[in-house]
């Protein structure tokens, strides 16, 4: 999984976290400021009310890596200083642990299993957990037991 799979995953869906549907995306131009791309939703049932998310798109969902991506979102939203503009990140997979973190920082957050948080004050508030982690990070296992360190335990 990379950054442009999941840009291509959000121009080919429709429903990004029920009842938020995808109107339009902007991967290009000086709107997005740095991000990633810009969102253009709505309410299904309700066209005619569009929120704009600039969002800042994570190919891993390590706590790490959605803290920074927070940070980054954040000082790009006050940078673009447009009332009208939300941040929001997108990553594969949000744990209710990460979800809560996009909580207390006021950003926005969805991911690609169907979890997310849709946070705009006095607007409009989504939160959905509870959907299973279908891109699992697969790192390898160091063994202790391999190169120089196996060579003193045989020494013994």
């Amino acid at each position: 999984m990379n950054d442009w799979k999941i840009i291509e995953h959000l121009i080919q869906t429709k429903e990004l976290l029920p009842p938020l549907q995808r109107d339009s995306v902007l991967t290009s131009g000086e709107e997005l400021g740095g991000a990633d791309l810009m969102l253009t939703t709505f309410l299904k049932g309700n066209h005619l009310e569009q929120f704009l998310f600039l969002v800042e798109v994570k190919a891993a969902s390590t706590p790490q890596i959605v803290q920074n991506a927070i940070h980054q979102i954040k000082f790009i939203h006050r940078k673009n200083n447009d009332p009208e503009m939300h941040p929001m990140i997108v990553v594969p997979y949000l744990s209710e642990e990460r979800l809560k973190d996009l909580e207390e920082a006021q950003v926005s957050g969805i991911d690609l299993c169907g979890n997310g948080i849709v946070n705009i004050p006095g607007r409009l508030s989504i939160f959905r957990t509870g959907n299973e982690n279908r891109y699992p990070e697969s790192r390898p296992v160091s063994n202790p037991f391999q190169g120089k360190t196996a060579m003193v335990a045989r020494a013994f």
